[in-house]
């Protein structure tokens, strides 16, 4: 499937000298995301993204991004709501991220992933996977982890308590009230699309 992806990229950018990208929101807000996978570079493996474009292009990204970005709502909504453990993230990532304990041997090979996995990125994935509302379970399910491969920290519980009162916060906050309403609107209709299939 990979390889069917680069060579429709491919064959589209020679045939027109460009790839012409198109994206849209699951509802009305929220992330954008590629109309079609197979001619967007974003779906691509880091390495493939990097073997195409290393001399031409710049790669530019908000480093913890969404984790900033949580940080930048609390601090302008909620200045007087402490939030340690998400500062500390923000502000210590990569330590964060050594003191985190894998027992596994990285970087390995993901067999669910097709691709090659370096501790950082399992570790870095956690903390999103919890940002959006996610579970530990969850991110061992992605990354192929089984019980007593890495070990959960008190700081990563106290991260995922925090993260659950600033979302409550966040989700009932009036500038917030049409995202939410949206945000409903897209699961209900994700929902009800499921139970159709």
């Amino acid at each position: 499937m990979d390889r069917a992806r680069i060579k429709s990229y491919c064959d589209e950018a020679v045939k027109n000298g460009c790839v012409q990208v198109n994206y849209k929101t699951k509802g009305e807000v929220g992330r954008l995301y590629p109309t079609n996978p197979y001619l967007t570079a974003t779906t691509m493996w880091g390495r493939v993204r990097a073997t195409l474009f290393n001399k031409t292009e710049l790669d530019i990204d908000i480093v913890n991004c969404h984790a900033c970005i949580l940080l930048d709502i609390m601090e302008e909504y909620y200045p007087d709501f402490s939030v340690p453990c998400l500062r500390e993230y923000v502000k210590n990532r990569n330590s964060v991220i050594e003191e985190f304990q894998i027992h596994k041997e990285c970087p390995y090979f993901c067999q669910k992933r097709q691709q090659l996995i370096r501790k950082k990125d399992i570790i870095k994935s956690l903390f999103n996977i919890i940002l959006y509302g996610g579970t530990v379970k969850t991110w061992a399910k992605t990354w192929d982890l089984k019980e007593g491969e890495y070990e959960i920290t008190e700081f990563v519980e106290d991260f995922q308590a925090e993260v659950q009162q600033m979302t409550s916060l966040v989700i009932n906050h009036k500038a917030f009230k049409p995202v939410k309403i949206e945000f409903c609107k897209y699961k209900q209709e994700k929902k009800q699309k499921e139970l159709g299939d």
